[in-house]
């Protein structure tokens, strides 16, 4: 930020680093060299280690290819970036977009702070008109669109082609969440044209998607013609397993997209959490290792579940559900061997995630041999 100011021969007057504030002030004339004065240069080493330590700015040059921002340890040169830093959520100095946009093989793809900031937004940008939602599925999309004024319909897996007729924005997971049902991609086309034809939206959230096959996804096809009102939403949280990041992205239409921005504002994303996002969609490699590790470590808990009177689970590679009688009994019994598993009470289901080390393993196969042999077998 300073540096883009000082180019503008700007003077920039407290500079707050969210942890620490300081008082700088930096003028360069048009034309001049962006740098800091001693002053600010002073303010950079005393109260803003932090920035320091992640980037750590030596010189905040005006745009050439020698002034390179290097990181605190290796003194590398951090993304291979040059010169002047967007750190804007519609900016794409870096190579993020770009990135995303090859990952996805999208038109085009807006960077954003997790895909539920999107989820929250997007009702505020169409007129109050009825939305129906998928039900059962991620419990924060009925709400969004409620809290924005909008008539909303929950509706089955089977009823989607019914409630492209009656409503003005259709809200999926694909594949869903908890159940894991996937829907046809002719069937989510032909969705996307009827509410396309009459201005509505067919918001479809991929999060789990990445673990799927590249064909499932309409990541390529949101904002083509006929396609107008597909928006799709992406997420690094769960496959990558950067939840606490938040970077997420939006594919859509431009005019869609260009709304979204505006509504989300700028510098949306950080620059680190960008950076780490470029890299985590670059490493094909491990994209490859970590969805044959997934598969195998799906397989597996289908056969510890089935092993343990809990057959038939479903799901997605990075979670399996099961449907028992004694959902509650089996939920509160491993929570107090400090397992725990999501319980749908409504579903009479539970979920459970993948155990991340051997050690894990053993535990939840010991929990449900005990399970069984205590008499609570579901």
């Amino acid at each position: 930020v300073l540096e883009q100011r000082a180019r503008r021969g700007r003077f920039t007057k407290g500079i707050d680093t969210d942890h620490a504030a300081f008082q700088a002030d930096v003028f360069v004339p048009e034309g001049g060299d962006a740098r800091l004065d001693g002053g600010a240069r002073q303010a950079f080493r005393q109260h803003a280690g932090f920035v320091r330590r992640i980037l750590a700015v030596e010189h905040i040059g005006a745009g050439h290819g020698d002034h390179a921002h290097r990181d605190a340890f290796g003194g590398q040169r951090i993304g291979g970036f040059h010169g002047q830093l967007d750190f804007g959520a519609g900016g794409d100095e870096d190579s993020l977009g770009a990135v995303a946009r090859d990952y996805y093989a999208a038109l085009r793809v807006l960077p954003i702070p997790g895909s539920q900031s999107a989820i929250q937004a997007l009702p505020h940008l169409r007129p109050r008109g009825t939305a129906a939602v998928l039900h059962p599925s991620y419990g924060e999309y009925l709400p969004a669109w409620e809290k924005a004024g909008h008539a909303t319909i929950p509706f089955a897996a089977g009823e989607l082609d019914l409630v492209c007729a009656e409503a003005d924005t259709v809200v999926i997971c694909n594949p869903n969440n908890p159940d894991g049902h996937r829907f046809a991609t002719e069937e989510l086309l032909g969705a996307a044209r009827k509410l396309s034809q009459r201005g509505g939206w067919l918001v479809v959230d991929e999060a789990f998607a990445d673990a799927e096959p590249r064909g499932q996804s309409l990541a390529s096809l949101a904002g083509s013609p006929g396609l107008e009102g597909l928006v799709v939403l992406r997420s690094i949280g769960k496959f990558f397993g950067l939840a606490g990041l938040r970077v997420g992205f939006a594919i859509a239409d431009d005019k869609i997209l260009d709304l979204l921005a505006e509504a989300i504002g700028p510098w949306a994303v950080s620059h680190p959490a960008r950076h780490v996002a470029t890299a985590a969609l670059m490493d094909r490699e491990w994209q490859i290792n970590q969805r044959q590790r997934l598969e195998q470590a799906g397989t597996l808990l289908d056969r510890l579940l089935a092993s343990r009177g809990l057959p038939g689970s479903r799901g997605t590679l990075l979670f399996r559900t099961v449907t028992t009688a004694r959902a509650t009994e089996i939920h509160e019994t491993l929570a107090r061997q400090g397992i725990l598993v999501r319980h749908f009470p409504a579903l009479g289901a539970l979920r459970f995630g993948l155990p991340p080390t051997e050690p894990a393993w053993l535990r939840l196969e010991l929990a449900l041999r005990n399970l069984a042999g205590s008499g609570n077998h579901p």
